[in-house]
């Protein structure tokens, strides 16, 4: 899947052109002889970080707390992730002494900063 990148993009544009390319192997897979019950999902590095936010996002969306979906969770038989960054939350008081400040995640639209020296929550939209 071929997606927008920073700066041009911020990380719920890249989630958004996961998703966009994830619905359309979901929805036309067996048009081009591919199985549809054999459907796997990887990514490595910032695919795979980006890969487990779609997946998060469309969990969401499929509780009912989102916007109409044009694939399903069920679809996918499995994720990979290699080498992603998963634990934002507990490296970024790393990344920030050595010189990637806070501000950094802040303006990538990946994480919320409470204000205490301390990060709150993911944030996707």
């Amino acid at each position: 899947i071929v997606r927008r990148n920073f700066p041009q993009a911020t990380i719920s544009d890249m989630i958004e052109d996961a998703s966009q390319g994830i619905s359309f192997v979901c929805n036309n897979i067996a048009e081009y002889g591919g199985d549809p019950n054999r459907i796997y999902l990887m990514g490595q590095s910032a695919g795979a970080h980006i890969a487990a936010c779609t997946i998060v996002e469309q969990a969401i969306k499929e509780a009912g707390e989102g916007e109409s979906t044009s694939w399903s969770l069920s679809q996918i038989k499995a994720y990979f992730g290699l080498s992603g960054g998963y634990n934002l939350f507990n490296l970024v008081d790393y990344f920030h002494s050595r010189g990637l400040y806070r501000s950094i995640f802040l303006r990538f639209d990946l994480l919320q900063y409470n204000g205490r020296g301390g990060i709150t929550t993911a944030v996707f939209s």
